[in-house]
């Protein structure tokens, strides 16, 4: 394993998700389907649809689409395949997952803030992550998904880990990471970005940057940077 996943294993192991068997993790092997809802469940034992106007504050698994209004979340906050247009209105959470086989809107409005969001899935529509004034997410991820996205609004730092994505980033960022493949990524004219790093998993992506930066950490393969 290299570092970051011998880090994320640490990670799942110190928290109790994932246990092994005969006193080894077994990376290598193929989990079962079972060995992954264990796994799932331990993470997010709290199932419950996305209207609910009580949802427990634990690791939580949400169904369908939706608003989520008031309330905190200091655990990750998973939504299904089912969930599409999901509105945060004046929440705080440490980390939500929005898996969704069709492509919906993110709506953060009314001072949400989200430290981390992942996003993967859809079906090909063009999807806008825009936090409005009062809102803000620490870090976007951008997991392997279908269909153009523009990013805007305040992201404090965007992580690329798909493969083969058009994105347009058209705000500010601390931080550009790219770690997928074949993906184009585009900064719109106005924009600055302090750090853009390529990780040594990247390959053949293309990044066009037309303002300055301070730090630019080129690794990988075939990468190309436009400035």
């Amino acid at each position: 394993l290299k570092g970051a996943q011998r880090d994320a294993m640490a990670s799942l192991v110190s928290q109790g998700y994932i246990q092994g068997y005969g006193d080894m993790l077994h990376p290598g092997d193929t989990i079962t389907r079972a060995e992954f809802v264990t796994i799932l469940y331990r993470i997010a034992p709290h199932r419950y649809t996305t209207g609910d106007e009580a949802i427990g504050n634990g690791g939580s698994l949400l169904s369908g689409s939706g608003v989520l209004t008031e309330q905190s979340f200091p655990h990750p906050l998973f939504f299904d395949c089912s969930s599409e247009n999901i509105s945060f209105q004046e929440v705080t959470a440490s980390q939500v997952v929005l898996r969704s086989q069709t492509t919906g809107g993110v709506t953060l409005t009314k001072g949400t803030k989200i430290d981390r969001l992942v996003l993967a899935g859809g079906d090909g529509q063009k999807t806008t992550v825009a936090p409005d004034k009062t809102s803000s997410i620490g870090t976007l991820v951008v997991g392997d998904r279908k269909g153009d996205l523009i990013i805007s609004g305040a992201v404090d730092r965007v992580e690329v880990t798909g493969q083969s994505l058009q994105i347009t980033i058209t705000t500010d960022l601390e931080a550009l990471v790219v770690s997928g493949a074949g993906c184009q990524i585009f900064l719109s004219s106005d924009v600055t970005v302090r750090q853009i790093k390529l990780t040594d998993t990247s390959s053949i992506n293309r990044i066009i940057i037309k303002q300055d930066t301070e730090s630019i950490i080129l690794n990988g393969t075939n990468n190309t940077l436009t400035t």
